[in-house]
């Protein structure tokens, strides 16, 4: 191997190193979450957007992947990989995760977007718990493009559920009576006889 090609392939891998590990430290990966299984029982996407654990300042975060659907200037949707549902993030964090980090992703951030998701590990049940269950402090979260040369972590806290992305067509209640129709009917038949007892009598 010439000198050329072992400086490309150092320089190639510690590329990749970085940006693998651009925030936080390789802790583990999500065969633990396996031990979990009530959780995964319940909420399978959890397994699913799971790419490895983080360690950041000594607490473990669960890395997972999201697909970004929507950015307002007061929340933040987006939708984790396997998930039915969109979950929303509102944006900063009293205690946030990456203390340099912005309070929010820019407001031109394209939607369908790969993001990166950092999530409390003893918290994950939280965000993936609906929003009625939820009785503690908001969750702190990150979130990372995974697609991009800017690095830029978010912080967030996290999270109401949102219902899949369709337009829910309420009922009307079904007050009305047949009643009506019933008359037009009867009034209709009876111009019928009357026409054609008058048609009888002119032939006849």
């Amino acid at each position: 191997m010439t000198r050329s090609t072992r400086i490309l392939a150092i320089t190639l891998l510690l590329a990749t190193g970085s940006s693998a590990s651009a925030f936080g430290v390789m802790a583990g990966d999500c065969d633990s979450l396996h031990a979990q299984a009530q959780l995964l029982e319940r909420h399978p996407e959890v397994g699913t957007a799971c790419e490895s654990i983080v360690a950041v300042e000594g607490r473990r975060y669960l890395l997972m992947s999201a697909e970004l659907r929507e950015v307002q200037p007061g929340q933040l949707v987006l939708r984790f990989r396997g998930a039915t549902e969109d979950t929303v993030f509102s944006p900063g964090a009293d205690q946030p995760i990456a203390t340099d980090g912005g309070p929010a992703l820019p407001a031109d951030t394209a939607a369908g977007s790969p993001l990166r998701i950092y999530v409390p590990e003893e918290r994950v049940l939280e965000v993936f718990g609906e929003a009625s269950t939820i009785d503690r402090l908001p969750v702190p979260v990150a979130v990372q493009p995974a697609e991009s040369s800017d690095a830029r972590i978010s912080n967030y806290t996290c999270c109401p559920r949102r219902r899949p992305w369709y337009p829910i067509i309420d009922l009307l209640p079904q007050t009305a009576t047949p009643l009506p129709l019933i008359g037009l009917l009867g009034l209709g038949l009876l111009a019928g006889a009357a026409g054609l007892a008058r048609r009888r009598l002119r032939t006849g």
